[in-house]
């Protein structure tokens, strides 16, 4: 007889799988008996008494006891039958069990549901159907059992059991494959929030339901969608926590286009596009950072309108990139505006917190060393009361506030305060930790500065350590340290360890920048540095003209950086005895300086602009007198830029007070003059307050109000206008005026 004939005639056989082992045994074991033998005539007439048994019984479309089918199956195994019978009689059962798992499970009996499925999965041991769909899913089914009886790790063992047979088998990747690989992830998930392994996993499910046809081909496709999202971000995050910004960019730019396919452009979708500007501001890639923050931050008006914390924390990222561009007014009139904003509506979080402490950082810039440290310290006190003294929050303000100290040459405090903050850092993270390693760079710095050689590259040493074991060799963070063991050597006059080190962090940064990187930028300027001091001035001129050229593609040409390599360029020129190209470098530097000065004096009250002048008066005193000096005789010309350089700071610095006075009262602006009169009455006021109280918090509030009413009136006058058409006046056009 052909096979083809046997599976006929066992499919009549699989009729009667409906009762119990002993009638199966006596009846079908006769009919297969006769089935090898070749009598299918007394083979029919036994599969005909079993038939009408069981249609008598009951059972001709159910098996009723699964036990005994499994029973029945494992007998089918160990006598005499062809393959094809033996999987026909076997897939019958183990699809019947299926079916039986089904309904039990609905019935939410669960101890019978994990039962049926061990039955189900020994059938398809039994019978050598490891490797079939039927399999997989009786797998899964065991492993929701587990889940709802709260044994994740044992389920989550099922369901990575039951993926292995659609991958070992290669088969076809439906939809049970997307329902079993979502359910692997969401088990990762669930314990201890193991997003890194879960992702591959929710990842290959979205993928393949989208294949599929997406929401059409799976009825669990909009969560699928929304847990992937997520879980993008929450890479982001995680590799943002290691440092590593390009993946972390990757994420998010991912979770960017998955948010707007769930749920449109709404509140998530700004917070997501703040995430990739932060990436793009670590990598230094700040025209890039500016474009999301400007996005971020007109969404946000248009989702809560201009006078919402949202919003103002949206100005406050864009300051911070304005900021790291040298673009320090702009960067101030983000931060004072969502000071203004904060204040307004009464929120004292760790945002408006953060705001002060960045208005701190653009003081700090201007030269306001008083008002620098007057906000960092109420941004730190803030998070103390806010987040506690042993926090991550207070810890990074500790650390800001002790950069600031470093800069303003008070190294003990900076020392004590970084310490501080490097005890808070280990004490929730431990000692290998990348906050950690970034507050013993920090210490490094200020070590330097005492002269303290050994301890601050043993404080170098150690942040290097730890980046290198936690973030891998190669990483950019790695590269910091190198530059900054780099600088101490160069400190230390031991150029050629300077060089080495520099190299070694070019090497770093290479592999994971273009040409076009400020890491790269800044690290070619420090190697021009070391060249200048070994007195070779030719290799001096080609990395100083380098990284001059890479600042002015990165950043424009007002940005300090470019400014401050076209005067290392001019410097080096200088030095070369080749004054013309001097010349170039350092006009051009001067000029920028001067428009940098102007705008920022913009924002600037008059106490501040005389601040601001003495942390820049270098360019202005020293490099164009001397250029004038060594070249006078030569050309003429650098003594008419020399005193046209006079004129212009005295002129932007010795206006007096009452000359403005007068020309306010004198406009006719009724509301400038408005302005004015009030801002003459609250320094009255506080004259009267601080002789009762000097420590006056109402004394603090009058300044902050006296200090937005003098800027506004700065701002909006025509005298600031006429005042800085004085500043621009020239030599040439003084002569003319007195002939």
């Amino acid at each position: 007889m052909e096979t083809s004939k046997r599976i006929i005639l066992v499919g009549a056989l699989l009729c009667s799988l409906f009762a119990y082992a002993q009638s199966l045994d006596t009846h079908l074991g006769r009919a297969i008996d006769y089935v090898n033998k070749g009598d299918y005539a007394r083979a029919d007439r036994e599969v005909a008494l079993v038939q009408q048994w069981n249609s008598e019984d009951g059972h001709m479309v159910h098996v009723s006891e699964m036990s005994n089918a499994c029973a029945y199956l494992e007998h089918c195994q160990s006598v005499n039958l062809p393959q094809a019978v033996k999987d026909s009689i076997a897939s019958y059962l183990v699809e019947e069990c299926g079916l039986r798992v089904n309904e039990i499970s609905r019935q939410g009996n669960i101890a019978e549901t994990m039962r049926l499925c061990a039955l189900g999965l020994r059938m398809c041991e039994v019978s050598a159907q490891r490797h079939h769909q039927n399999y997989a899913v009786l797998l899964i089914d065991m492993s929701m059992g587990y889940q709802q009886q709260g044994d994740i790790p044992s389920a989550l063992e099922y369901a990575k059991q039951s993926l292995a047979v659609f991958t070992d088998n290669h088969l076809e990747k439906n939809t049970s494959y997307c329902t079993i690989a979502f359910l692997t992830g969401g088990y990762y998930i669930m314990m201890g929030q193991d997003y890194v392994s879960a992702y591959p996993y929710i990842k290959e499910a979205y993928d393949v339901c989208e294949r599929l046809g997406g929401a059409s081909a799976h009825p669990h496709y909009p969560q699928m969608l929304n847990t992937y999202a997520k879980l993008e971000g929450q890479m982001g995050a995680y590799y943002a926590g290691l440092g590593q910004h390009e993946r972390a960019l990757e994420h998010y730019l991912s979770d960017l286009t998955l948010c707007e396919k769930a749920a449109g452009r709404d509140e998530q979708y700004a917070v997501i596009l703040n995430n990739i500007a932060t990436e793009y501001g670590d990598l230094a890639d700040y025209p890039n950072a500016l474009q999301y923050n400007q996005e971020s931050l007109a969404l946000r008006k248009q989702l809560f309108g201009e006078q919402h914390q949202e919003y103002a924390a949206a100005l406050d990222n864009i300051g911070g990139v304005y900021l790291n561009m040298g673009d320090n007014a702009q960067a101030f009139a983000c931060f004072d505006k969502a000071r203004e904003i904060y204040e307004r509506l009464g929120i004292r979080d760790g945002m408006y917190a953060m705001t002060l402490s960045n208005l701190g950082s653009v003081y700090d810039e201007f030269g306001d060393y008083k008002r620098a440290e007057d906000y960092m310290l109420k941004g730190m006190r803030l998070r103390k009361q806010l987040f506690g003294e042993v926090s991550v929050e207070y810890a990074n303000s500790l650390n800001n506030i002790a950069t600031f100290y470093l800069e303003t040459g008070d190294l003990e405090r900076a020392r004590d305060t970084n310490l501080r903050a490097l005890s808070i850092f280990e004490s929730v993270y431990g000692k290998d930790h990348i906050e950690s390693a970034s507050t013993m760079s920090n210490l490094g710095a200020v070590y330097e500065d005492l002269h303290e050689y050994d301890l601050a590259e043993r404080y170098h040493r150690q942040a290097l350590d730890i980046r290198q074991r936690v973030l891998g060799a190669n990483h950019t963070d790695c590269a910091i340290s190198l530059n900054n063991l780099g600088m101490l050597h160069d400190r230390k006059h031991d150029y050629h360890a300077a060089l080495k080190y520099y190299a070694q962090a070019l090497n770093i940064y290479k592999k994971h920048f273009d040409e076009r990187s400020s890491h790269i930028a800044t690290t070619i300027n420090n190697i021009g540095g070391v060249y200048d001091a070994l007195g070779d001035y030719e290799h001096a001129a080609e990395y100083y003209g380098k990284a001059c050229e890479l600042f002015y593609d990165l950043y424009g040409e007002h940005h300090p950086n470019y400014v401050t390599a076209l005067s290392n360029v001019g410097f080096t020129y200088y030095e070369m005895g080749d004054y013309k190209k001097a010349e170039q470098y350092l006009l051009r530097s001067y000029d920028r300086h001067k428009t940098q000065f102007l705008q920022s004096l913009e924002f600037m009250t008059e106490s501040q602009r005389e601040k601001y002048w003495e942390s820049i008066a270098f360019e202005f005193e020293f490099s164009i007198p001397n250029l004038a000096y060594d070249c006078y005789q030569k050309d003429s010309r650098y003594t008419g830029i020399a005193y046209d350089n006079q004129l212009f700071y005295k002129g932007a610095l010795l206006q007096s007070a009452d000359a403005v006075k007068r020309s306010i009262l004198e406009s006719g602006d009724d509301r400038l003059i408005g302005e004015w009169k009030a801002l003459n009455d609250l320094r009255k006021e506080m004259v009267r307050l601080h002789e009762r109280d000097p420590k006056s918090a109402t004394l603090a509030e009058y300044e902050q109000q006296a200090e937005v009413l003098e800027k506004h009136i700065t701002q909006s006058s025509a005298v600031y206008r006429n005042n800085r058409q004085l500043w621009e006046t020239k030599w040439q056009d003084i002569r003319g005026a007195l002939k």
